[in-house]
């Protein structure tokens, strides 16, 4: 059990990473593409590029996990986390941002599936609840301090907060390749999974199902959330000030 916890909070240190990584661009990417003489068009599309690269990969990682191990693939996401991250920071041009962005899109999808994946493998009916939680909270986590830290690394430099998730990754990186055992042996990998893109018939039929208003409304708060978290730098400057009377926008 003792065993158990100490995978699971490698888990969970590797996804606060990996979300942090995600949240701590929120509050630089507008200033840094303004750098570039980009507007709210090209901020726009890095973050949907993103979103788009991990819906269509993320199945593809949990298919593969089934084949090679779920310990190879975490490997490969939190790699790829660390080196999108290390070329967002190192960019001069905008294309290099659009390519940064697909790449953290396509490899860092590998750890959401493959973390729960691994979870359960090695929990039983009566903990998986648990872990699951675990693997949510630890979203949670990094997105909250994610774009703390960015901000506050920003005062140094824009590239500084990249820089920092990037290492971070790589320790990620080897607490898995040390510490991290694989949960999946040879003999329980179905070698003849296929690889599978996400399935866009189940989607539909789910969303005519018993989940779909639920599908319909996470769909409606992340629509309304993401409008403006990701433009909301490029606001005009305002401050709240509170006097006896009233509240002043100014």
């Amino acid at each position: 059990m003792n065993k158990n916890k100490k995978n699971i909070a490698i888990l969970f240190f590797t996804l606060v990473v990996v979300m942090m990584g995600f949240g701590i661009i929120i509050p630089i990417l507008p200033f840094y593409i303004e750098s570039f003489g980009a507007s709210g068009k090209g901020l726009g599309l890095l973050m949907a590029i993103f979103s788009i690269m991990q819906f269509i990969f993320a199945p593809i990682w949990g298919s593969l996990s089934d084949r090679f191990g779920r310990k190879p693939i975490l490997l490969i996401g939190v790699l790829g986390n660390a080196i999108s991250l290390l070329f967002f920071g190192l960019s001069s041009q905008m294309w290099m941002m659009y390519v940064s962005r697909a790449l953290a899109g396509i490899l860092s999808s590998a750890t959401m599936p493959t973390a729960m994946a691994y979870i359960g493998d090695t929990t039983d009916e009566k903990d998986r609840g648990g872990g699951m939680g675990v693997i949510g909270a630890a979203m949670g986590v990094g997105m909250v301090i994610g774009p703390g830290i960015g901000g506050t690394l920003a005062n140094t430099s824009l590239s500084l907060p990249f820089f920092v998730a990037a290492a971070l990754s790589m320790a990620a990186l080897v607490l898995i390749l040390i510490l991290l055992p694989e949960s999946l042996e040879k003999d329980q990998r179905d070698k003849l999974a296929k690889v599978e893109a996400p399935n866009l018939g189940i989607l539909w039929k789910a969303l005519f199902g018993p989940v779909g208003f639920l599908l319909v409304l996470a769909f409606i708060v992340s629509f309304a959330l993401t409008n403006f978290e990701g433009v909301f730098g490029l606001t005009p400057n305002t401050v709240l000030i509170m006097t006896p009377a009233r509240w002043v926008w100014c």
